[in-house]
């Protein structure tokens, strides 16, 4: 559904000629349950990388994308490539 109101909602504003509005970035920004969900899975994945040996990890789709450094491991998140293009 939010992905159907998105398009509709950016349909309009495109003729409007106001810029693209990302409503599941903007929705899923504002619920603390998401984020701390992609915060615990942030933490996860360096405790992971940190206990295998690894530099970093390189995961993806939860509709953030992110390169930094977190307590010396490297995290690459790609976002989400189909929706947002992030």
């Amino acid at each position: 559904f939010v992905c159907w109101l998105n398009r509709n909602v950016n349909r309009v504003r495109r003729q409007c000629g106001l810029p693209y509005l990302p409503l599941p970035i903007v929705a899923k920004s504002r619920i603390e349950a998401a984020l701390t969900y992609i915060e615990e899975f942030e933490t996860r994945v360096i405790t992971s990388a940190r206990e295998s040996g690894f530099d970093g990890h390189i995961c993806g789709h939860i509709h953030f994308g992110a390169l930094r450094e977190i307590d010396g491991i490297r995290y690459f998140n790609d976002g989400d490539w189909v929706e947002h293009c992030t």
